[in-house]
């Protein structure tokens, strides 16, 4: 833990446009955007691919910013086509920031998938993410309640963490199968200049100049 924490942010299709050239000069260093998910309709699975990925991708690219994309994850769904989809959606290449498995409430909330088929599909993700990578491990995004409910398992502490904790206190609360964290997600639903919508934003724990540690 280094007691500077670097100012970033993430987004989604609820941002809307963004002028990245506004949003840089605001302090930004970083930057988060959902790629993919995994839906059902009915018996069917629907596989979802934010309509703004490619833009904010793209103009991402085109700037002096570290760019990272991020799966939603959901219960049950398969881990082989979630990773497939994300990676038809999102090709890693040197530079970015590691890619990010989003777990969040529903794996919590979810009572029709048994807690150990959860947590073995997170490390099914995982192990896909990192076979890709050549060994890298993606990060987890994730809060305290939500792997509480999954049991604390200790075999991700070699993923990245980024945590969710909104409470605004010096340090954020972490799951305990972390003793550190790389990214904190501080806040939701935020709006800055050059963005149409919401943001949510992050702060990195350490120097911007240190990111490319957790870079490809």
């Amino acid at each position: 833990m280094t007691g500077i924490l670097a100012r970033g942010i993430d987004v989604s299709h609820w941002s809307k446009n963004i002028d990245w050239d506004k949003v840089i000069t605001q302090n930004v260093h970083f930057a988060f955007a959902k790629a993919s998910e995994l839906l059902t309709k009915g018996k069917k699975t629907i596989n979802f691919k934010d309509p703004m990925f490619d833009t904010y991708w793209r103009d991402l690219g085109a700037r002096n910013i570290k760019r990272g994309a991020y799966h939603f994850c959901r219960p049950g769904m398969d881990p082989d086509d979630s990773i497939n989809f994300f990676f038809s959606v999102y090709t890693p290449s040197a530079g970015d920031i590691l890619p990010t498995i989003d777990v969040e409430d529903q794996y919590a909330d979810d009572t029709l998938v048994p807690r150990k088929n959860k947590v073995d599909q997170i490390a099914t993700m995982v192990g896909l993410i990192s076979t890709r990578l050549n060994g890298r491990k993606p990060i987890i995004y994730t809060k305290k309640r939500v792997w509480t409910a999954l049991g604390n398992p200790g075999d991700f502490g070699g993923c990245a963490l980024w945590v969710i904790d909104y409470n605004h206190t010096p340090l954020p609360t972490l799951p305990k199968s972390w003793t550190n964290f790389t990214f904190w997600q501080t806040d939701e639903n935020k709006k800055m200049q050059g963005i149409g919508g919401d943001y949510d934003p992050d702060q990195f724990n350490g120097r911007t100049e240190d990111l490319a540690t957790y870079c490809i």
